[in-house]
């Protein structure tokens, strides 16, 4: 948040937005260039779901400004999904509603808690920071705010990983000795290094059209 508003698609005009699928890494970017109330502001976001954690997803967020000067507020949020499915809209789909039954969100272990209405089985969702936020509920939401210097030779940096815990998949529980040694670099060199591997002798090679190329990777990688 900038001057009290958000920086989104509602409120500021995107000079510039690139998406960028990394087949090398399996890191996702979104490079977006804003401009509100005269200033300009760029913003990366790098995602990257790990192989090594399966239960474990990474963001990593930069945000940076040429010409603003001031204090911007950073918000972070943790939802639990809803999947509803209405009756006949689809005849590959159950005829009847399937959601999440909210269990605990609590805002001290930064975790929010569900069922599904089908079953006792229960998934834990948390969120963890490289820097220290603010954590409060609303709703069935967490949200996290911190406050920060924005200058022209300042990069904010955050890094976010949420972790994902259901009796289902016990074998791949990210614990708290994990979290200290996970960051989103060192999630980058684990995910390069093995598909460095992966495209040793996977890779197809087309000279006379690279787009094709990249198109038939694209979907092997997949």
């Amino acid at each position: 948040y900038v001057l009290g508003k958000a920086l989104n698609l509602q409120n500021c005009h995107v000079e510039s937005l690139k998406r960028e699928y990394d087949l090398s890494s399996g890191v996702t970017y979104r490079k977006i260039h804003y401009t509100y109330e005269g200033f300009d502001f760029y913003l990366v976001e790098e995602k990257i779901v790990s192989s090594k954690h399966p239960l474990l997803y990474a963001v990593n967020v930069k945000l940076s400004s040429p010409n603003f000067d001031g204090e911007v507020q950073l918000k972070s949020y943790l939802k639990a999904s809803h999947k509803l499915h209405k009756v006949g809209s689809d005849p590959r789909v159950q005829d009847h509603d399937y959601h999440f039954d909210y269990v605990d969100v609590d805002p001290k272990k930064q975790t929010v808690t569900v069922k599904t209405n089908q079953s006792k089985l229960q998934l834990s969702c948390r969120m963890v920071h490289n820097k220290s936020f603010a954590c409060y509920k609303k709703d069935h939401d967490l949200i996290s705010v911190r406050m920060e210097k924005l200058s022209s030779n300042k990069v904010i940096t955050i890094e976010k990983l949420i972790v994902y815990q259901t009796e289902l998949y016990s074998d791949f529980i990210v614990t708290d000795s994990d979290l200290k040694t996970i960051s989103f670099d060192s999630l980058r060199n684990e995910e390069t290094k093995r598909l460095t591997t992966f495209w040793s002798h996977s890779k197809f090679t087309f000279l006379k059209n690279k787009e094709i190329e990249n198109i038939i990777n694209y979907n092997i990688f997949q």
